[in-house]
């Protein structure tokens, strides 16, 4: 039965804490890992929720298991595996049996009836891809609960531009726009004719997850599964985690990969994922001479993925902007899973990725559009690895220093708060 979500202060912590984090307390069912975090009541509605997998997915998965279970309920859509997800949740998770979620009146009447049963505070919208958020607005005007959006960037792509109109309706009228970097904030604010006031909500990792191997110990998951995976032989490893579409630049690792081969013989290339473009992508490793060095993994269980990082020496994700940046990175969250992991990274210059990477101290930031580029930052890294090991190692600093999901959570929580009415 659904317990009604009531105010919790929780107690203690540990640790510093941004400013208005003082209600996170950790959790009992997570040990001293996940904190849990009260005092906004809060609906979530998404269509992006695990056991899907994606950037955004992750995104609020990650801030639902650390909410106070009783102050938290996600609807969301039915997929398949979803009992398996919901299961690792405290808090309640109600599906709708539909493909996707639609502001249809049958829908807004059901989310109308579940916030007169229960005292949500804030009403908040996983992101702000239409036509799903206007709903929020006929919510908002139904009920008063005022509602927030979160932006990933995404939203402001090609075919977006085509409905300004229909997105300033759906975030015109939100109490807060919580965009994943100040890139995206940038880029709400030039695209909305009169926009709501916004807060950067960056994403984050989970640092006991994705660690060295080092750390975590011989024998830890992440350890085994490095072990384990592909046997890719004795030779350095280039890690590549993402999407195959066009914009993501495994096809400028594939075209960097015979210079690199020349420099380092017996490197492999691991490619972690899958999309529209991995045929395209096998015939140019077939093309370039180099199919043998490329392992297409395609996609893996999400608990499998940090054994990835752990057996890699250099993790490349070289994204390029495309149709003159209206195709663009907001904020690649797979930059800050290498450096927790201690991976030196190489990205594109492209987006929000200079938010995540910092050029020069914890990766290296090239164009994404150069094969040539990309394969000399792999060569000094593959040549130089007391660089590698110190550019891993001030990016594991950095995501402990402001960039786990507990400082995510913390940021959340202290938007919400300051925005719920």
């Amino acid at each position: 039965m659904l317990q009604a979500p009531r105010s919790s202060t929780g107690a203690g912590g540990g640790g510093e804490r941004r400013a208005g984090s003082s209600s996170c307390a950790h959790g009992r069912s997570q040990g001293a890992g996940p904190k849990l975090c009260s005092s906004v009541r809060l609906l979530e509605i998404t269509n992006d929720f695990p056991p899907t997998l994606g950037g955004i997915e992750n995104y609020i998965y990650s801030i639902v298991v650390r909410w106070d279970p009783a102050d938290v309920v996600v609807v969301t859509r039915g997929t398949s595996g979803c009992e398996g997800v919901d299961r690792t949740l405290d808090a309640e998770v109600r599906r709708e049996r539909v493909a996707t979620l639609l502001p249809t009146p049958g829908f807004q009447s059901r989310v109308v009836g579940l916030l007169a049963d229960m005292p949500f505070d804030m009403v908040h919208f996983a992101s702000a891809t239409l036509p799903l958020s206007l709903l929020g607005p006929r919510i908002r005007r139904a009920t008063g609960i005022p509602y927030a959006v979160s932006v990933h960037g995404g939203e402001f792509m090609v075919g977006a531009r085509l409905f300004r109109p229909l997105m300033q309706r759906a975030l015109g009228e939100a109490a807060v726009a919580l965009p994943v970097s100040t890139f995206t904030q940038e880029a709400v604010l030039r695209y909305l004719r009169d926009p709501p006031p916004t807060e950067v909500v960056s994403p984050g990792v989970d640092p006991a997850r994705f660690a060295p191997p080092q750390l975590v110990g011989q024998d830890s998951p992440p350890a085994r599964s490095a072990r384990g995976r592909n046997e890719p032989g004795p030779g350095p490893v280039i890690l590549c985690v993402c999407r195959l579409v066009a914009r993501k630049g495994p096809s400028t690792l594939i075209a960097a990969l015979p210079r690199i081969l020349a420099r380092h013989p017996g490197t492999i290339l691991q490619i972690v994922g899958d999309g529209s473009d991995r045929r395209r992508l096998q015939h140019a490793a077939r093309r370039a001479g180099v199919s043998s060095s490329v392992h297409f993994v395609g996609p893996v269980p999400w608990g499998s993925l940090p054994g990835y990082y752990a057996a890699a020496d250099v993790f490349a994700l070289p994204t390029r902007e495309r149709f003159r940046g209206l195709e663009t990175e907001g904020f690649p969250l797979v930059y800050l899973e290498a450096a927790s992991a201690g991976l030196p990274v190489i990205a594109g210059a492209a987006g929000g990725v200079g938010e995540a990477v910092a050029d020069g101290e914890t990766g290296i930031i090239v164009d994404g559009r150069s094969p040539e580029e990309t394969a000399a930052a792999v060569i000094r890294l593959l040549d130089d690895p007391v660089l590698a090991r110190s550019m891993g190692a001030l990016g594991r600093d950095r995501v402990l220093g402001g960039f786990t999901w507990d400082d995510t959570v913390d940021q959340f929580r202290t938007a919400l708060a300051k925005h719920a009415g």
